[in-house]
């Protein structure tokens, strides 16, 4: 019985396969099951065990928050933040003395202070890999394939051409989780952190990253060695 759409369904395949040796699909057929495996087992440094990389400096990374702030201060329009941080709140605060307090004064404690963050940008970037890695290393993933009739694929995970390939069906009347799968974007290089510009608005509240979104993306990254396995 349909127990409604409660599994979003993000392709229009019927099928997908999965290669095993004889023993492994023994298993599975009898318990109806598929094991989902921890990523830290793949052999694949892209495959979840990857880290983004900044594509600035921190230099970089602290001239351009700082002007930012200056445009945001001595704007004549008032700015729109979309939710509120340490550097929305400073803006406004700022916005309100600007006429008070000459504004070479406030442009050079404005970028002593950023500079000073700016010092722990190595640090607030490792964080960030941090509980990237650490997130995706808490989930269960299971690797399907489009095709049935690649060589490698029959070498490298059907026990060297004596395994099987076992065919699943997408079911949208039982929920299938199948439905769920989305391709693999194979590339070679490691996904790049949003650009400066992002992140500085982001910082300053007025287009947040969705970091939930961007985690989202990253299970479906491999290097792109990888592409004939069709994922």
């Amino acid at each position: 019985m349909q127990q409604g759409k409660l599994v979003p369904r993000n392709h229009d395949r019927d099928y997908f396969y999965k290669f095993m040796p004889c023993d492994t699909a023994t298993a599975v057929l009898e318990n109806c099951s598929l094991r989902w495996r921890e990523p830290k087992q793949f052999n694949d440094p892209f495959d979840h065990q990857m880290s983004f990389n900044f594509s600035y400096t921190q230099e970089q990374f602290s001239s351009a928050i700082a002007d930012e702030v200056e445009r945001l201060v001595y704007s004549d329009d008032e700015p729109v933040f979309v939710e509120e941080t340490g550097l929305s709140l400073m803006v406004r605060m700022l916005r309100e003395r600007r006429d008070l307090i000459p504004k070479e004064e406030v442009l050079r404690t404005l970028r002593e202070g950023v500079a000073e963050s700016g010092a722990r940008f190595q640090q607030y970037q490792d964080n960030i890999n941090s509980l990237i890695t650490n997130d995706l290393n808490r989930s269960r993933v299971i690797c399907l394939s489009e095709k049935n009739d690649n060589v490698v694929m029959w070498s490298h995970y059907a026990d060297s051409h004596s395994g099987v390939c076992i065919r699943l069906q997408c079911i949208e009347e039982i929920d299938n989780t199948l439905l769920m799968a989305k391709p693999v974007n194979y590339d070679k290089s490691f996904p790049l952190f949003p650009s400066l510009q992002e992140h500085v608005k982001h910082l300053t509240g007025e287009a947040p990253i969705d970091f939930a979104e961007l985690l989202y993306r990253v299970p479906y990254i491999k290097h792109e060695h990888w592409r004939y396995e069709n994922e």
